[in-house]
């Protein structure tokens, strides 16, 4: 007997909804970011960059303050989470993913949301990544809900939710598809891959569509390839390796030391906040996302 020929209809399916989560992704991500470009405005003042705003229009002590303030306001969100549940990040989405277990729930994503806005609108370095992530895989989580979808199709929708967040939050549409494929789902499968590749490409356009086609990161186009610049990017892999290992076991040493205060989240939020505040004070690239 002849098998039937095209797409299943459980395939197309799953395309319509990642199709949903990447436009749905897209603009609430789109928002966010919107949004947190009047949360600075409103804290730092007007500029081009978080950067040049606080160089133009605080004084030191103002650019040492307003990242713990953001920080101490991000924390009082936190602790209407009950069960003092710490910040949902995009690590616990990939264990969420791989484990199959456990649920985003609307109204602990929103306050985190909120929470993360606070803190990045104030110049906290967190990523904006992480909100956005979880703004789509929230999505998708409600839409694997209502149809009531396998754990197998289930992380796929939500790996598709991480996929939009990540393009809308950087514009690079396959760099995020390649990151949920190997990091967050390890299966290069054409079923799987192709509905994350729909997603993150259609969170991409929306985005582009609101906040327009600028490149996250700009630099000098290089018409040649001269030896001495392959060299360079040699010595700065080996550099950014020992670098990465580093600023792992940084991230470890100062989450212990956090751990071993047991602040209450506003008070430890505002500590963060007042380092950041004060590397701000000599070096203010490092608010936000510090892409300067």
């Amino acid at each position: 007997m002849q098998k039937p020929k095209g797409i299943p209809l459980r395939a197309f399916a799953i395309f319509l909804l990642a199709a949903i989560i990447g436009l749905s992704g897209g603009l609430l991500g789109s928002w966010f970011l919107l949004g947190l470009g009047w949360i600075q405005q409103l804290l730092v003042g007007p500029g081009d960059t978080l950067s040049v705003a606080v160089t133009t229009n605080l004084q030191w002590w103002q650019t040492l303050l307003v990242p713990a303030a953001g920080g101490f306001v991000g924390g009082l969100a936190l602790l209407l989470l009950r069960g003092k549940r710490p910040p949902f990040g995009v690590a616990d989405l990939v264990c969420l993913v791989q484990l199959r277990k456990g649920a985003i729930r609307l109204r602990e994503c929103l306050v985190q949301i909120v929470s993360s806005a606070c803190t990045i609108g104030s110049g906290g370095s967190i990523g904006r990544e992480g909100a956005n992530s979880q703004i789509a895989a929230t999505v998708a989580t409600l839409i694997a809900r209502v149809t009531r979808l396998g754990s197998r199709q289930r992380s796929v929708l939500i790996g598709c939710g991480i996929a939009a967040g990540m393009a809308t939050s950087y514009n690079a549409p396959i760099a995020a598809a390649i990151f949920v494929m190997e990091i967050v789902l390890g299966n290069f499968a054409m079923d799987v891959f192709a509905p994350i590749v729909v997603a993150s490409v259609l969170a991409t356009i929306v985005r582009k569509q609101i906040l327009g086609v600028d490149a996250i990161y700009h630099g000098e186009q290089v018409a040649e390839l001269p030896w001495e610049l392959v060299l360079a990017a040699m010595v700065l892999g080996v550099l950014c390796g020992f670098g990465g290992v580093l600023f792992r076991y940084g991230l470890q040493w100062s989450k212990k030391a956090f751990q071993k205060l047991a602040l209450p989240p506003p008070f430890a939020l505002a500590l963060g906040g007042l380092m950041v505040g004060g590397i701000g004070i000599f070096m203010p690239q490092t608010w936000g996302n510090g892409m300067e």
